[in-house]
């Protein structure tokens, strides 16, 4: 959806522009369409992040066969609160190393989005 967004919004003053110099509709694409969707992009990609670490820590609880759903589920279980949160502190360690890492790709790919941010 945050793609489809992003490109929705692209200024059609762009994509004529594009087409006044003679651009194909790869060009268009690639060097319009896809740069202005980027922040949009990784706006979704973002929020992907932290849905697959919920997603994937849910199928594990339910499974609770291996993993750290599974600890957490024996852990609670047992209230054993002390090797509980072991686990609960990784996850959350986990994801802000992901949000950290999308964060830094997304000021590579989209550099001059972080210009628009400190204006």
């Amino acid at each position: 959806m945050n793609t489809f967004s992003g490109v929705r919004t692209v200024s059609a003053s762009l994509v004529d522009g594009g087409r006044v110099y003679g651009a194909g509709e790869g060009k268009i694409f690639t060097k319009i369409i896809v740069p202005a969707a980027l922040p949009f992009i990784m706006a979704g990609v973002r929020l992907a992040v932290g849905r697959a670490l919920i997603g994937i820590i849910t199928a594990e609880m339910f499974t609770a066969v291996t993993g750290m759903g599974a600890l957490l589920i024996r852990y609670s279980s047992a209230f054993a609160t002390d090797k509980f949160f072991v686990p609960v502190i990784f996850l959350a360690l986990l994801g802000v190393l992901l949000s950290g890492a999308v964060e830094g790709l997304q000021n590579r790919l989209a550099p001059w989005k972080e210009t628009e941010r400190a204006l």
